[in-house]
């Protein structure tokens, strides 16, 4: 193993860790902007029913779109910067 094939999987690493910080905070993030202030049960619940359009299983699949949207365009951005 050299140094560029550890160089290669420090750059790897660097754009799934990305990825997986953007859809993680993107997903908090908007069901804490659309519900009641505050991630405690009462917000979470009216968050997800607010991106679900009165459904909470909708409002579950809409942050995951949301997460999936903002992983793949964080890793996007660090491949296009890293590489």
């Amino acid at each position: 193993m050299t140094f560029d094939d550890v160089l290669g999987y420090g750059k790897e690493a660097a754009k799934h860790i990305a990825g997986g910080a953007a859809a993680a905070g993107s997903g908090i993030g908007a069901v804490a902007a659309c519900g009641v202030p505050g991630l405690s049960a009462a917000g979470i619940t009216s968050g997800l029913a607010v991106l679900g359009a009165g459904s909470m299983l909708l409002g579950i699949g809409t942050v995951g779109f949301i997460g999936f949207g903002a992983y793949q365009a964080a890793k996007y951005v660090t491949t296009k910067i890293v590489d």
